[in-house]
Order: structure tokens, then sequence, then C-alpha cells
């Protein structure tokens, strides 16, 4: 008899709802147990989790695949296309979701990445394509380091959010006339 009132229970627990009460965070996720004035009472990880129902939310959040955010840029008269990947995910969920939360994270990801492109662009972009005939290929392929160097700068600003990040810079297309 035990075992035929568990079962309904477990089956419940299959769906993940933010009502709470019994709940299964899966492999790639972690959980954050709020209390009812929205503060956090524990981090969960994988597995099956129990919370008080009608007082505790819960929020489940994929911590383990990684976001991309990419940023291009046009350089000599679109002679140069610049590509910047952002490959992100959220490496602490309790800084995440008081500080960042995607609509914090995207657009400060983005705008680090312009910023690096800008940084390139100030040294690179802004010379006429005679002056860039003379540039040499260690250059030109130095581009992308230097994007990478400058978003690696941004690493500690990003980390307050809760966020892990790297970064993937390329020139695609840059013919020399």
């Amino acid at each position: 008899m035990a075992v035929l009132t568990a079962l309904p229970l477990f089956a419940a627990a299959q769906t993940a709802s933010d009502k709470c009460g019994f709940f299964v965070v899966h492999p790639e996720n972690e959980a954050l147990v709020f209390d009812r004035s929205g503060n956090i009472k524990r981090k969960v990880g994988p597995g099956l989790h129990s919370c008080v129902p009608f007082l505790d939310t819960v929020s489940i959040e994929n911590t383990f695949s990684t976001r991309n955010e990419e940023v291009e840029s046009s350089w000599f008269d679109g002679g140069c296309i610049v590509k910047i990947s952002v490959y992100w995910r959220i490496s602490d969920l309790e800084k995440f979701h008081i500080i960042g939360r995607e609509a914090v994270v995207v657009p400060r990801v983005r705008k680090a990445a312009l910023n690096a492109l800008d940084y390139a662009e100030a040294r690179f972009a802004k010379i006429s394509f005679i002056e860039f005939a003379e540039i040499s290929e260690f250059e030109i392929r130095a581009i992308p380091q230097r994007i990478d160097a400058a978003l690696r700068q941004e690493a500690p600003a990003f980390e307050e959010l809760g966020v892990w990040f790297r970064s993937g810079a390329g020139i695609e297309i840059c013919a020399q006339q």
C-alpha cells in the first residue's frame, strides 16, 4: 500500500513546477528555492528535492549549456568583416539570479564585444586602403588576438554577474587591394 501512495508523488515530481512540493532537477540544471518573500533559501543540484507547497517557489536554470552572442563589424569600406563570438554560461547561479539574469548579461556581453571591436578598430579600421596594403599579414592575424585580449580584461566584471565566458574573434574576409 505504501508503494501505491508514493507512486503518484514521484510521478508528480517528474514535472518541474514553481509551486513546489516535490521537484526534479535534471543533470544539466541547478535550482534555487525561494521563500515567500523572494529570498533565496538554498541552491540545489541534480536530483529529487522537496520544498514547502504554497510558501516556497523554485527557479530551475540550465547551468551546463553555453550560450552564444555574435557581433560583427565591417572595416575598410567592407573589405574586412570581423566577427566576435562570445560564449558564456552561468557559473554561479545565486550571483546570476541576484545581480545578473539574462536581461542584464546579454547586453553586457554585446557591449564588451563592441568595445573590444572599437579597441581594434582604432588601430586598423581607420586607415586607408593604401596604408592597409602595407600592413603585414602578421598584423592582420593579430587582430583577433587583440580583440580576445581586450575581452579577457572584462572577465572580473562577468564573474560578479555569476557568468563565465570565453571569446573567439576572427577575420572572415579581408581582401587587400
